[in-house]
């Protein structure tokens, strides 16, 4: 996806959370990024969702994130319209 082997790993800081608490955070963020198709293919966390790679494509406009209520709006127009 990335286009080559080499990478960098940056931490991130979730407000307000503790080492315990963010778990459940970053398993549903990579739960969703499996989902999606963005899979971890090193050695450690093979198969699993590659969070960092789901936050790459939604930086270059390759995914989108639409809050909630947007994607109820635009599926009333869709349906509006057919």
């Amino acid at each position: 996806m990335l286009g080559n082997k080499t990478g960098v790993t940056v931490g991130l800081h979730f407000a307000g959370f503790d080492a315990e608490n963010i778990k459940p955070v970053r398993a549903q963020l990579d739960d969703i990024a499996h989902s999606l198709g963005y899979i971890s293919r090193s050695r450690s966390h093979a198969g699993q969702g590659n969070t960092a790679a789901m936050m790459v494509a939604i930086a270059r406009g390759e995914l989108k994130v639409v809050r909630p209520d947007e994607s109820e709006e635009r599926d009333t127009q869709i349906a509006q319209s057919a």
